[in-house]
């Protein structure tokens, strides 16, 4: 009886969990038919030709990576609205622009006007019509610092108004000073912060495309920014990833907000954004799944896999009726939980999916996150992501994973999984793993996180580059000096008695000092230590101080540097000394030089020519 009790159990748990899977996947997706077979080697091969790329998209690794304008397999697939000229619904004209994104109109502000030579309207390039919306004009005599004064007592209809000038006033990288990128931040925050305003999705969007231009802003910029109200625009930003729907327009070039609404049983969110030509964020680049969904059809850029905490519950079986408790209210009532139950000896465990809201915030740079510690010097980029979860929901890890962003001039030393702490203002690592995948991705692991901002700081080593004809050309024409001033010294050692013994002596050392140098050049130019390009992982998590990793001396460079300094200097005194011989010959004529000269310049040439 107990054993077919257990069967009866086993078999109810298999129904149970492929339910659960069947359920949620047709939540989720459309249905999605295929056949696959496998034949054997006796089948003819069929071999599938290599994309060619269209509209100036490169193929790279079999995938076509295209411009921002273009998309699909072979970059054939118009992604922008064609330039507008003026006409009988418009004054104004508008470039080419990439679905999604807000055109800066041709038309200025006239010269007399406070915001002289700033394009005079926007419009929104619709991504359903593949044309512009209707244009959002700028009262050319409007600032930011007149905005940020009327913007928290104005109407939701004055606010959209104020929204759109906001973001054509920081159109233009150059014109955003420290003291124009704070009042942005400031406005864009109370925009975003208003509960009744952000339901008005223009207002959001005009919002998002000025954070986006805020970051094109010049690094410089941001060392005299208000960072209190860049904090405070950081973390409003979280709140609406979570209480926004999701909208393919609040995707733009340097920022984008995703959210996921938690309407079916999750375990795990996966964030994916695909690489392109230009390096900018688009609505079609970015993927959210709730499994680890296949991404070998494209490059993967940037990913995050965010794992929820899992409610456990535990039953022994102690009586047939307390089983069939169990069995009553956890595996019938398909329609309030799904469960999963695993099976060991008389000990059954069941982890329960809840229904979570998910939002996440993309940073193309890390402009809005001053570390004090991380000092970079290179022209690199650090993306963040943003991963937030409601109050009442818990993470139990965090993984993300990029592309190192880097040319073919830098290879990765090290990195570290770092997360903002708004406390320190400042990047820290606790909690967080690091790891390479054999792709060359960075992966970091962060655990019981939620809310935070996350990103992988990276240390680069520079991969110099010489010209393989200019090394020949120094090694040849060192080379020919030495054999030159071999000769020389030895010449002059032949014929001493025609001349003297001084000026002899004076010719050799020179020729030897300079022959020294010469042979230090040959043989120590090249660091006898070699560092071989590669990631250099460190086993610590630790930040580092800068974007270029720099090797501490280990010894031949430091010795081969003095001895060059000295030989060079050594030569410099020789060349002093004799000219100091002539002058002395030329004083005395008859007597010569003084018979003390040649034991002094051996003292000065050789004691002090360091």
């Amino acid at each position: 009886m107990d054993y077919s009790l257990l069967l009866l159990i086993f078999t109810s748990a298999v129904f149970e969990k492929t339910w659960c899977l069947n359920t949620t996947e047709s939540t989720t997706s459309t249905p999605n038919y295929s056949i696959s077979a496998t034949f054997s080697s006796l089948y003819t091969t069929v071999t599938v030709p290599s994309l060619v790329c269209e509209n100036k998209g490169i193929l790279q690794d079999g995938i076509c990576i295209c411009p921002d304008d273009w998309t699909g397999t072979t970059c054939n697939i118009q992604n922008f609205c064609p330039e507008q000229k003026p006409s009988h619904t418009s004054k104004f004209t508008f470039p080419k622009t990439v679905l999604g994104q807000f055109a800066s109109s041709v038309e200025r502000c006239p010269p007399e006007t406070t915001n002289a030579g700033m394009h005079q309207a926007s419009a929104l390039c619709n991504i359903a019509t593949h044309s512009f919306d209707s244009p959002n004009i700028l009262n050319c005599s409007l600032t930011l610092d007149a905005i940020n004064a009327w913007v928290s007592g104005a109407t939701p209809e004055q606010k959209q108004n104020l929204a759109s000038s906001t973001q054509i006033l920081t159109s233009i990288p150059e014109r955003l000073t420290p003291h124009n990128i704070t009042n942005a931040a400031k406005i864009t925050n109370i925009l975003l912060s208003d509960q009744q305003t952000t339901q008005t999705t223009d207002i959001a969007i005009s919002a998002v495309a000025t954070i986006s231009q805020l970051l094109n802003a010049s690094h410089e910029m941001y060392s005299s920014v208000d960072h209190t109200a860049i904090s405070e625009l950081t973390q409003t930003l979280q709140k609406l990833s979570l209480r926004e729907k999701p909208n393919p327009l609040l995707v733009q070039p340097k920022m984008a907000v995703q959210s996921l609404k938690g309407q079916t049983p999750i375990r795990q969110v996966q964030l994916t954004s695909f690489k392109g030509l230009n390096d900018n964020f688009l609505p079609d680049r970015i993927k959210l799944h709730i499994t680890e969904a296949e991404v070998s059809k494209h490059i993967v850029d940037l990913q995050m896999n965010v794992t929820f905490s899992e409610g456990k519950a535990g039953l022994r079986l102690y009586s047939t009726t307390l089983l069939f408790l169990f069995l009553y209210f956890v595996i019938l009532p398909h329609k309030m939980i799904c469960c999963e139950l695993y099976f060991n000896s008389d000990y059954f465990t069941f982890s329960v999916d809840f229904d979570k809201d998910i939002g996440f915030v993309l940073y193309d740079n890390d402009q809005f996150f001053q570390s004090k510690s991380f000092k970079p010097s290179l022209d690199t980029k650090r993306r963040v992501i943003s991963a937030n979860l409601q109050e009442n929901s818990g993470i139990d890890q965090v993984q993300f994973a990029v592309t190192p962003s880097a040319d073919s001039t830098m290879s990765l030393n090290d990195f570290a999984c770092v997360f903002w702490s708004y406390d320190k203002q400042d990047w820290i690592t606790d909690g967080c793993t690091k790891n390479k995948s054999p792709s060359g991705h960075v992966v970091c692991s962060c655990k019981k996180l939620k809310n935070a901002n996350f990103a992988i700081l990276m240390a680069f080593d520079i991969n110099y580059q010489y010209s393989e004809a200019l090394h020949w050309i120094s090694i040849t024409g060192c080379a020919l000096s030495v054999v030159g001033l071999s000769v020389t010294a030895l010449y002059q050692i032949i014929t001493r008695k025609s001349r003297g013994g001084t000026p002899t002596l004076l010719v050799v050392n020179i020729c030897l000092s300079m022959t020294v140098f010469y042979l230090l050049f040959i043989f120590g130019i090249n660091n006898p230590v070699q560092h071989v390009n590669g990631t250099k992982m460190s086993g610590e998590n630790i930040v580092p101080e800068s974007d270029h990793h720099k090797y501490s001396d280990q010894g031949p460079c430091t010795a081969f540097t003095a001895l060059l300094q000295f030989f060079l200097l050594l030569t410099f005194t020789w060349n002093t000394l004799y000219g100091i011989n002539v002058f002395l010959l030329f004083k005395n004529s008859v007597s010569g030089t003084p018979p003390w000269f040649p034991q002094v310049a051996m003292a000065v040439g050789w004691g002090r020519g360091h």
